[in-house]
């Protein structure tokens, strides 16, 4: 019979299980061991990226700079409404990140969608500041912006093709749906049509939920 797999940081053998700690890099660690760990690997990321953004107050009025020139610029009342929620929830992130997001735990998932992004904002040559996949996911309640359904990717507002920036107050979670019809057009030339197919006042009241909070 074989010997029973001990936690690598403690003398336990009950619920050992293989992680992946940093990739390529796994350790067995048993259940509370495993979350000591990760919840320490969790809030050093949120500091870092913290002190990346500096001040919360002047990231946070960042955000709203780029978003009210856009918002304001556009006639069509939905997509007004979905920049004022761009504006609630830039402001949001920035001003509770440091508190808050280690608390929110990233998937593999997550980790894979930051990466890509940041590749492709390289390529279209646009501006790039740091995300937090995991946190901009529970600001919105996993919700796609767009139709209020659940989410399952994380989309550009503005897409990166037509100079759309990948920061935190131009992304956010977007069912597959919305996200793949969507593609790499405009805001405005793309909600109406997509309103007249979903559920356009459930779209509506997740908007007045977000700017209300």
């Amino acid at each position: 019979m074989a010997a029973p797999v001990k936690c690598s940081y403690c003398p336990s053998t009950a619920g050992v299980r293989t992680y992946t700690t940093q990739w390529p890099r796994q350790e067995r660690m048993c259940r509370g061991c495993a979350s000591t760990y990760f919840r320490a690997a969790r809030k050093r990321a949120v500091e870092t990226l913290s002190e990346e953004y500096g001040d919360a107050s002047d990231a946070a009025l960042w955000a709203q700079c780029h978003i009210i020139a856009w918002w304001l610029s556009e006639p069509d009342p939905d997509v007004r409404a979905v920049g004022a929620v761009l504006l609630v929830q830039a402001t949001r992130y920035h001003r509770e990140f440091g508190d808050r997001a280690w608390r929110v735990f990233p998937s593999a998932r997550d980790r894979g969608r930051q990466r890509g992004h940041a590749t492709r904002s390289a390529a279209y040559e646009t501006v790039h500041v740091p995300y937090d996949v995991p946190w901009l996911r529970r600001l919105y309640g996993d919700r796609c912006l767009y139709c209020g359904v659940a989410s399952e990717h994380i989309d550009h507002v503005q897409p990166l093709a037509l100079g759309g920036a990948d920061a935190p107050w131009n992304v956010a979670p977007a069912c597959k749906s919305c996200n793949l019809s969507k593609g790499k057009k405009a805001l405005a030339a793309w909600l109406p049509g997509r309103l007249l197919s979903v559920h356009a006042e459930r779209a509506r009241a997740q908007w007045a939920e977000w700017t209300a909070a």
